[in-house]
């Protein structure tokens, strides 16, 4: 399972990342929301809401059938509400402990787990 990462903010990133390798994660980081949809694989993504609305708007949209765990700088109606109800599942609120992030990613790899034994189920079913 591969977390990515699409912030902007280099040393953030650069903590976030080495805390999530360093407890057995995955990972892989992008600086802009253009490359991550080009190049990303991510499973679950980290999106910074530090980007123009618009763009991490349309990122949403795009893959609103993965897991998008938004990293808000603050919480609010642009950086929280209105990506949660384009698709976007849970966030977080920067500065933000790395336990409380883990918590999330762990919920949701369970339930992508889940979600896949049940699918299996029903195919041998």
């Amino acid at each position: 399972m591969t977390i990515t990462v699409i912030d902007n903010n280099l040393d953030f990133s650069t903590k976030l990342l080495g805390k999530l390798k360093s407890n057995g994660y995955h990972v892989e980081y992008f600086t802009s929301i253009e490359i991550a949809i080009d190049k990303g694989l991510g499973d679950i993504y980290l999106l910074s809401t530090d980007f123009a609305q618009k763009e991490y708007l349309s990122f949403i949209e795009k893959f609103k059938t993965k897991i998008i765990i938004l990293m808000a700088s603050i919480y609010g109606k642009t950086t929280v509400r209105n990506p949660l109800d384009y698709g976007a599942k849970d966030y977080v609120v920067k500065p933000f402990r790395i336990e409380e992030l883990e918590q999330k990613i762990d919920y949701f790899r369970l339930t992508l787990s889940i979600n896949a034994y049940q699918s299996y189920l029903s195919f041998t079913s």
